[in-house]
């Protein structure tokens, strides 16, 4: 008689999971020991990607150089503490009001407990916490340590607006917990089951955002350079979407099937040309470093190590943009801003083609009334120009908007209701573009209190954060507002998108906080939601039609080969799950 044979988990043998489970999930074996958890399509981090530890396999293969890009979900408050003081006694030593100074470490203590609680950058609510401290506060103290400036020279109502933002950063902060602890564990928006047909959704997405911004660079702007409202034209600049998120699901794509080796194929740098090179012909600083800051997001966010060249091409990048890109792009935008992208192109062409940079940037040097509209609007938090770093020291003109609300009163309610009601589709509202011109004008009037916009200037619009646009409205009763607005805001979003160690598609969300976190203003709460619920979903569930079409058309040729990814399976099993939905 055969005996029975004995069960192996009985025996302590270790079990071969079946070739199913052995997958990741863009259909990649990447041999993992099972000790490690198998990994979701998100980020694995700190130690991303986990099977280069099973495969020895190197992102820095052949360079004895590598730096990998911190991406903090945790803060050691002790660190932060000593950082803190040591600020504290250097602007002391400066001169400092020993009150702003103390409101300042208050300030940043609260930053970091807030930003720990929320999770740090892999959630939306910890990274609009960490972009917005960093934005307002912390960059600026530190930048004036350099310049031997007390901290609060050249602020109207320095104690004022410290007391201001210590208040907001408290009632984030309580927000981002209370929230944290009811949101959803699964997120609405998943991306578990979209590996198998990624790199056909990042091409989707990347065709799709350039033909958008094609017919809306030619047929979307009026002469004023308003985006056209109310047309089908109009309505692409709702899903501009399409495109950043089609080269950040690209990039993460190729980290995570290579294993961590490359960051870049043809299919994510096509769109960062294009992108880059929109940017240029519409004169948009933010249109040209996009693109690269996405690549660097989504490299930091996945743990891939940077070598030695593309270290040095990045400082070199970033050194280049602020001495040269930032002002050239400034000057040229008052004289080539005019008619369809292809107008625009040829102009800037044809002026950098007879003017060598350096005379550019000179004019601009030159040149006040351009130097003012492009370092925060007038306002010199270190006395001077500084370029793009007034763009990372908002504190300047919230400081101004703190002292005219608080020698004359608050505004009311208005201003908030108006940022609900410009969510009613005209479709549903025939009267909304007269009822807009006035809502347009009401919000300008912020900026027309401290001095930076004209009368009748009704195509600039400055951006006030959270704190000083709340203190506009109702002063110091604040707190309560911004604790009842934040709360939902914070569920809301994180709820849909949860943690990017899990889901690519927060990434997303998280990486619009380096530019939106910092001015977010309360009465645009409503309409975020909107835009990264509504729009979003739409643009993401119509990518995932269109892209296993995508994905049998090109067959090989958008995946790496066996050597580009080691240990990686062949691509017919990406083709198969495609043809099969």
């Amino acid at each position: 008689m055969e005996a029975t044979p004995i069960p192996a988990i009985l025996t302590g043998a270790q079990i071969k999971p079946p070739a199913s489970r052995a997958e990741n999930y863009i259909g990649v074996d990447f041999g993992f020991p099972r000790t490690y958890r198998e990994p979701k399509f998100g980020c694995n981090t700190p130690d991303v990607p986990l099977s280069s530890k099973a495969a020895g396999v190197s992102s820095t293969a052949g360079d004895s150089y590598a730096m990998r890009v911190p991406w903090p979900s945790h803060l050691n408050l002790k660190i932060v503490m000593y950082f803190g003081l040591a600020l504290m006694v250097a602007q002391l030593l400066m001169g400092t009001n020993p009150l702003f100074s103390v409101g300042i470490l208050y300030f940043i203590m609260v930053a970091a407990i807030g930003f720990n609680v929320a999770g740090g950058l892999n959630t939306f609510s910890g990274s609009y916490i960490g972009f917005m401290a960093l934005e307002t506060i912390i960059i600026a103290q530190i930048a004036k340590l350099f310049y031997l400036q007390a901290a609060d020279t050249h602020l109207m109502a320095p104690l004022t607006t410290i007391a201001v933002y210590d208040i907001g950063i408290t009632c984030v902060s309580f927000a981002a917990f209370v929230a944290s602890k009811y949101r959803r564990k699964d997120p609405f928006f998943n991306a578990n089951k979209d590996g198998s047909r990624m790199v056909g959704m990042s091409i989707a997405a990347s065709m799709i955002g350039m033909v958008c911004y094609m017919l809306l660079g030619l047929y979307g702007f009026e002469s004023d350079l308003a985006v056209q409202k109310g047309s089908f034209i109009g309505l692409l600049n709702q899903f501009g979407a399409f495109l950043p998120l089609g080269i950040l699901i690209g990039t993460a794509f190729i980290i995570k099937q290579s294993q961590g080796t490359r960051s870049a194929r043809w299919w994510t740098i096509v769109p960062v040309i294009f992108l880059t090179l929109y940017g240029i012909a519409v004169e948009s600083k933010q249109g040209i470093f996009q693109p690269i800051l996405i690549w660097l997001v989504v490299c930091a966010s996945y743990g891939y190590k940077l070598n030695r060249k593309q270290v040095i091409g990045l400082v070199c990048a970033a050194g280049f943009s602020a001495y040269i890109v930032f002002p050239v792009v400034q000057y040229m935008r008052g004289f080539t801003r005019t008619g369809d992208i292809i107008n625009r192109g040829k102009l800037v062409y044809e002026y950098l083609a007879n003017n060598d940079l350096l005379s550019i940037r000179e004019a601009y040097i030159t040149n006040e009334e351009l130097r003012e509209e492009g370092s925060a609007n007038g306002y010199f938090y270190y006395g001077s120009d500084k370029e793009l770093l007034d763009r990372l020291s908002l504190i300047e003109t919230e400081d101004a908007i703190i002292y005219r609300t608080e020698v004359s009163m608050p505004r009311g309610m208005k201003y908030m209701a108006d940022g609900f009601l410009s969510q009613v589709p005209r479709k549903l509202w025939h009267g909304k573009d007269k009822w807009e011109e006035g809502a347009i004008a009401e919000v300008n009037e912020m900026g027309r209190e401290i001095g930076v916009l004209q009368e009748g200037d009704e195509t600039t619009f400055i951006s006030f954060s959270l704190m000083g646009s709340t203190f506009y409205m109702v002063g110091w009763l604040s707190a309560p507002l911004i604790i009842a607005v934040m709360i939902p805001f914070f569920w809301i979003i994180d709820s849909f998108y949860g943690n990017i160690r899990t889901n690519i598609f927060c990434l997303f969300v998280v990486m619009a906080n380096i530019h939106g976190a910092p001015e977010f203003a309360l009465a645009v709460a409503f309409s975020t939601v909107v835009h990264v619920t509504l729009i979003t979903w739409i643009t993401i569930s119509f990518i995932r039609k269109v892209s296993p079409a995508i994905t049998i058309f090109l067959g090989n040729r958008g995946m790496l080969t066996a050597e580009e990814a080691p240990n990686a399976k062949t691509v017919r099993d990406n083709l198969a799950a495609a043809k099969m939905r």
